[in-house]
């Protein structure tokens, strides 16, 4: 896993106790906002989930590190985000903006509070 997936990871994970929003392209190429909670944070609200959905789940995000599972409040459910698409994560300690090469391969990061 690159450093910047390992930073990006450790944020999000650090605003266990909030939300985070975040802008992003999907895999059609169209933007989506999504408010979400890192799924670890947010079990709690899905107390249906299965054990072995939740291995399934674990299987998915380790074999993809660019994957990062999250609870959305506005579906109230899990879904996906790909973190090589993410373009501005906003959090209550601030904002990252994610400037990107036309391939995705280079990333800089602005950091707004």
């Amino acid at each position: 896993m690159s450093p910047l997936r390992k930073m990006l990871l450790a944020y999000i994970r650090e605003q266990a106790d909030n939300y985070v929003i975040a802008e992003f392209r999907k895999r059609d190429g169209s933007q989506r906002v999504m408010s979400f909670a890192p799924a670890e944070a947010a079990e709690h609200l899905n107390p249906d989930a299965t054990e072995k959905g939740k291995a399934i789940a674990q299987a998915t995000m380790a074999a993809n590190p660019h994957l990062l599972r999250v609870w959305s409040f506005e579906d109230e459910g899990y879904r996906t985000v790909n973190l090589n698409t993410v373009n501005k994560l906003t959090t209550r300690d601030g904002v990252l903006l994610f400037a990107r090469d036309p391939d995705f391969h280079n990333v800089n990061i602005i950091i707004e509070k």
